[in-house]
């Protein structure tokens, strides 16, 4: 999903959440925002900020900028534990660096899941809903975006 809004079917109204269903494409193959549905589809929950229904057509965005920030802590913080525990344990011997390096890692990846439920929690890494489209032009029914700068 780019800044710019992927456009999708709500296929579930939950309370105040929609499901949505996007076919995937090569661009967020490997994303993570969005739970897999299907080889070829892709589903994730998002607030109905806009009331959409069933069938409705809407677009939905997610910053990249803070795609980029998630992989970064998801993939440096461990890469750095690991390294400095190699450094660490390396003083000692090559068992104690391996062994360093490992460990490190591992309390990295401890932290982060336990971290994991407070970002699920922010608004900021959360995909939310720009615009319900018209199905034949797949652009906003009132022939304009909203301001998505803020995502």
């Amino acid at each position: 999903m780019s800044e710019n809004g992927h456009i999708g079917t709500v296929v579930a109204v939950e309370e105040s959440v929609a499901v949505i269903r996007f076919a995937r494409s090569s661009m967020c193959a490997h994303c993570g925002a969005c739970l897999t549905a299907g080889e070829h589809e892709m589903e994730t929950r998002v607030p109905n900020s806009l009331h959409a229904e069933i069938g409705d057509r809407v677009s939905v965005a997610l910053s990249g900028k803070k795609i980029a920030g998630a992989s970064l802590i998801a993939y440096l913080i461990p890469l750095a534990a690991l390294l400095l525990g190699v450094v660490i344990g390396s003083v000692f011997s090559d068992i104690a660096a391996i062994l360093g390096g490992l460990g490190c890692c591992a309390i990295a990846y401890w932290i982060l899941r336990l971290l994991d439920r407070r970002f699920a929690r922010m608004q900021s890494f959360q995909p939310r809903m720009i615009a319900i489209v018209s199905e034949k032009e797949e652009e906003p029914k009132d022939g304009k975006r909203t301001d998505n700068r803020n995502i």
